[in-house]
């Protein structure tokens, strides 16, 4: 995974999110080899369980980069943050899933109950966007409720197959949307594809231009990396995490994205292209 350093290294401080299984594992690999060292750049990876704390981090001037949903990063920019969307990262999907044996049925038959979402995350969004295309008022039709991934995580594996302590149904991103399905623990009501970036500081760029660039060509290299060793990065974001995913369903999650069909390193694509340019903009909207 070598190249020639540049010249000075610069530190970074990098935004994560351990529940978002696409990016928590590319940060495997900027962890567990010297890609970043090699290009220049002595990184402080911080651990997120979802977007919104990690946006108040970076709101408080402790973060010079970072991994997230576009909804998040939206949010950022929109609160006043400098900050610059650098790159795609990854492609991700969101559902809002139910117990097994729920008597919801779609999105309609949430009216007069309870669904849990992470607030200001992709899945809080598509939920709200899924309740207002069925004609339901997401503040007086249904009753919607900011809870933490893990929290809803530990309710979901915690049993229940018509509702979850209290919630009867949940929007989450993957890996839990598949992993949760695959397992039995859930059906899925709607599922969505969505959009995750790299974002990095204005006072980074301007400090550190060049590493700022170099750590875009660490993303590539570290992505060519997890294409061509998958399994064993997987097992690294157990090792890591300690969240108790099954390996199979890992690997389910995270094959959807295009990067995958890569043959080598010069076919790995971050590129924000019009389209994705034109999601943005809808979801700023």
């Amino acid at each position: 995974m070598g190249t020639e350093a540049v010249e000075a290294s610069a530190p970074i401080r990098i935004g994560w999110q351990m529940p978002s299984v696409t990016q928590a594992a590319l940060v495997q690999v900027l962890k567990r080899t010297d890609v970043l060292a090699r290009h220049g750049l002595e990184p402080n990876l911080i651990p997120y369980s979802y977007g919104t704390p990690e946006v108040e981090a970076a709101l408080a001037g402790q973060l010079d980069a970072f991994f997230a949903g576009d909804q998040p990063t939206i949010n950022l920019l929109a609160s006043g943050g400098k900050w610059k969307i650098f790159a795609r990262v990854y492609n991700d999907r969101v559902a809002v899933i139910v117990p097994p044996n729920s008597p919801i049925q779609n999105i309609k038959d949430l009216k007069g109950k309870t669904i849990a979402s992470p607030f200001g995350s992709i899945a809080q969004r598509e939920a709200f966007l899924e309740q207002l295309a069925a004609g339901l008022d997401v503040d007086q039709d249904v009753r919607n409720e900011n809870m933490d991934i893990l929290e809803i995580r530990r309710r979901v594996l915690g049993g229940g197959f018509e509702s979850w302590e209290g919630i009867d149904a949940a929007a989450v991103w993957e890996p839990d949307a598949s992993s949760f399905q695959l397992e039995g623990h859930t059906r899925n009501l709607t599922e969505t594809r969505a959009l995750s970036v790299v974002a990095i500081s204005d006072e980074f760029i301007s400090k550190y231009p060049e590493a700022s660039v170099q750590f875009l060509v660490t993303l590539v290299r570290a992505w060519d990396y997890f294409v061509h060793n998958t399994d064993r990065v997987m097992e690294w974001y157990n090792d890591d995490t300690h969240l108790g995913y099954s390996h199979e369903f890992l690997i389910t999650a995270v094959k959807s994205d295009p990067n995958f069909g890569a043959k080598s390193l010069h076919e790995i694509n971050l590129d924000l292209n019009e389209e994705l340019i034109a999601i943005l903009e809808k979801n700023a909207g």
